[in-house]
């Protein structure tokens, strides 16, 4: 059986890689050929019968039956072939596809930061803004406070002086009418005196 195959094998071989002239010429020297059934016998063995012009063949059928393999054989190779480039396509793709999603990735991840820093930023401006409105807040509530404290001490120390002011000419002037009075009745009684002597010297 394993001859069988290697005569099958080496006549297809035979057939594939023979030029058609060279067919031709093999044909025009062949005188006679015999297509026998498939019989136990070995396939291309010398013949029993010692003919010297007949060899046997493999019968149409067999050779059509090994051409089919052969063509269902270099198909299932043509196959494997797609289905592998096929595969390494899918695999090439799948590569293109992680690389492109780590891109991306990187990109929204730089993306986010750079927004992250811009609202860091944002933020710490709003803060500084707002802590330097406060601080001129602060120190205007402060001047306004000092200044109305300062109006308020004017208006105090203006009021204690014109208290005093009145005081003291309250105080002057009570004192001039005393002194007056003290000189209307010394006056008086020195009339008074004066008088009582004028009579008593009269008398």
């Amino acid at each position: 059986m394993k001859e069988y195959i290697k005569y099958l094998r080496f006549l297809i071989l035979i057939f594939f890689i023979t030029e058609p002239s060279e067919l031709d010429s093999q044909e025009k020297k062949i005188k006679k050929i015999i297509i026998e059934q498939p019989s136990k016998e070995r396939l291309l063995s010398p013949p029993i019968d010692k003919k010297k012009d007949a060899i046997k063949l493999i019968p149409p059928e067999q050779i059509q039956a090994i051409q089919k393999l052969q063509e269902e054989k270099r198909k299932a190779i043509e196959e494997k072939r797609k289905e592998e480039i096929e595969k390494a396509q899918k695999l090439q793709e799948e590569k293109r596809k992680a690389l492109e999603k780590k891109q991306k990735q990187i990109l929204e991840a730089a993306r986010k930061a750079e927004q992250e820093r811009k609202l860091k930023e944002q933020e710490a401006a709003r803060k500084a803004e707002q802590e330097r409105k406060l601080k001129e807040q602060e120190a205007a509530r402060k001047a306004e406070q000092e200044r109305k404290l300062k109006e308020q001490e004017a208006a105090r120390k203006a009021k204690q002086e014109r208290k005093l002011k009145e005081q003291e000419a309250a105080r002057k002037a009570e004192q001039e009418r005393k002194l007056k009075e003290q000189e209307a009745a010394r006056k008086a009684e020195q009339e008074r005196k004066l008088k009582e002597q004028e009579a008593a010297r009269k008398a």
